[in-house]
C-alpha cells in the first residue's frame, strides 16, 4: 500500500468551469499548497463550492499480472470526480464514506502520475443540481460550519 497523504495543490473553481476547461489535465498555476487529509476550510475558511486538488506521484510497487491498482479515499465532502493522467476513473457521492476506484488502466506504473480530484462542497445555491440542504450533513451548513467541530 502506498499513501498519498501530504502536500497536494488546490485551486477554487467558483465559476464551475474546470471540467469544461480540462483542469484535470494539469494543476492550475494559481493552485496553492494544501495538506491532505484535511478540510478546505482550514485553508480557505469562508469558501464553499467547487475546488480541485492535484497530486503527482509514482507507484512504489509494480502490480503483478493478476493484480489491480486501487485508489482509496477515506472521505471526500461531498461529491468527488477523480481523474488519473487525464482519464476519468470514477466519481463518488457521500461526505463521510470511504471509497475505492480501480485505476489500473490509467496508471503509468513506471512514470509520474497526475491525480486530479474535483470536489463539490455544496452551498445553499445549487451547483450541478446539488444544494447543501438536500444532502445528508448532520449539523453542518455553509453559515456555521467550523472545521474540527
Amino acid at each position: 500500500m502506498q499513501a498519498l497523504n501530504g502536500e497536494w495543490r488546490l485551486a477554487t473553481d467558483p465559476e464551475n468551469c474546470g471540467r469544461e476547461a480540462r483542469w484535470f489535465a494539469s494543476a492550475r498555476d494559481e493552485a496553492i499548497v494544501a495538506a491532505v487529509p484535511g478540510v478546505i476550510q482550514q485553508i480557505l475558511p469562508d469558501y464553499h463550492g467547487v475546488v480541485w486538488y492535484w497530486h503527482t506521484f509514482r507507484a512504489t510497487q509494480p502490480a503483478e499480472a493478476h493484480e489491480r491498482y486501487l485508489l482509496r479515499f477515506g472521505a471526500v465532502d461531498y461529491l468527488a470526480d477523480v481523474w488519473l493522467n487525464g482519464q476519468l476513473v470514477g466519481s463518488h457521492e457521500g461526505a463521510d464514506t470511504p471509497f475505492s476506484l480501480d485505476v489500473t488502466s490509467a496508471l503509468n506504473p513506471d512514470d509520474d502520475n497526475l491525480l486530479a480530484v474535483r470536489v463539490l462542497n455544496p452551498t445553499d445555491e445549487p451547483i450541478d443540481g446539488i444544494r447543501l440542504i438536500e444532502t445528508p450533513h448532520r449539523n453542518k451548513n455553509s453559515k456555521n460550519f467550523q472545521p474540527g467541530r
